[in-house]
């Protein structure tokens, strides 16, 4: 449970967010989030408010940023980050799910309630989409270099020395991105090496 995790993990914060790759990509969807999901409910699209939302906690926040944190947890400034995030996702859910909401907010928050909390800004200075291209082709990577460490039986836990990536002509323009987070495909697929051609 994704409230029991945050719960969990946040009880050391610190008072500045962390700089570190995946931090800096999911501060950027959040303040994303804000941007569209405002958007929305103000030309009265709810449906795809709600979509925005729900694909934000299970895939960006639950999936992925979870995933390249789990062992950075004792950071005061990552523990920032996942609590900041995690509020800002749950006071745009309150209109669709009042009570669930309320419930998580006394639990982990004890704010008076969430209703009752400003609406979420979007600071449009943290939003970069740049980044956030770049970690969308960085999960379409992690997900084939895991698929083809499964094919070959090679449990992620044993290093391999090196993997070499081909970018079709097509998405070339993903290399420099790509490059930037060199370190998060290190650490998820478990390389000493990568190299992009």
């Amino acid at each position: 449970n994704l409230a029991t995790y945050v719960k969990q993990n946040c009880s050391n914060r610190g008072k500045v967010d962390s700089k570190d790759s995946a931090s800096k990509w999911i501060i950027s969807r959040r303040e994303s989030l804000k941007k569209n999901v405002t958007s929305y409910l103000n030309n009265l699209e709810y449906h795809k408010a709600f979509e925005e939302i729900k694909n934000f906690l299970l895939v960006d926040f639950s999936k992925t940023y979870i995933q390249f944190i789990r062992d950075k947890t004792d950071d005061k400034k990552v523990q920032k980050v996942l609590y900041d995030t995690y509020f800002d996702a749950l006071t745009l859910l309150a209109p669709f799910f009042p009570f669930v909401t309320e419930k998580i907010n006394l639990e982990i928050y004890k704010k008076e309630s969430i209703h009752l909390q400003p609406w979420p800004k979007s600071k449009k200075k943290f939003i970069n989409l740049e980044l956030e291209k770049g970690m969308h082709a960085l999960t379409s990577v992690l997900q084939g270099l895991l698929a083809a460490r499964d094919k070959e039986k090679l449990n992620v836990r044993w290093p391999l020395k090196k993997a070499t990536l081909y970018l079709h002509k097509d998405h070339a323009a993903l290399k420099e991105p790509l490059l930037s987070l060199t370190s998060l495909i290190l650490k998820q697929a478990n390389l000493k090496d990568v190299e992009f051609v």
